[in-house]
């Protein structure tokens, strides 16, 4: 079987499939393709769900400004296709926002989010906003002097 077919016979049973449902269903199926797929030792998945939880908390922080604007996250990680994990990291978003390359980089990272959902659920009703977004993410790719992988 695959993930995608166990994940029907999932959905079958329970009319809808909540993660929840995957977790315990994976853990009594040893030899199924989502138990293969999940960690199951629970020192590795301590870490990574404190690790999550970390970054869960970090988005939460919000600046608020003195002159009605909306609030802004407080830090940043720039999110870029190419961009490995490891060069990833929180930095200020107020510190960002002082120099034109920061603010195309947050910019960059929301325009590759909203790209990635599109590509994700691409419909014909705003194929049209995709286009303009994909046509800035290669001018604000230009500006910096990469070549565009949207």
């Amino acid at each position: 079987m695959s993930l995608q077919s166990e994940l029907e016979q999932i959905r079958k049973e329970h009319g809808k499939a909540h993660p929840e449902d995957i977790l315990t269903w994976a853990s009594k199926h040893p030899k199924s393709d989502w138990h293969k797929r999940l960690e199951w030792d629970d020192k590795i998945c301590g870490h990574a769900y404190r690790l999550q939880q970390v970054r869960a908390i970090l988005v939460t922080f919000k600046t608020i400004s003195t002159d009605n604007k909306p609030a802004t996250r407080a830090y940043f990680t720039k999110i870029e296709p190419e961009t490995k994990s490891q060069d990833r990291g929180y930095t200020s978003t107020a510190q960002k926002m002082l120099t034109e390359t920061g603010r195309i980089e947050i910019a960059l990272t929301v325009l590759y989010r909203m790209i990635a959902h599109y590509d994700n659920y691409p419909l014909d009703e705003i194929a049209d906003i995709a286009a303009s977004i994909r046509a800035k993410i290669a001018e604000f790719e230009e500006v910096l002097g990469k070549s565009s992988a949207a």
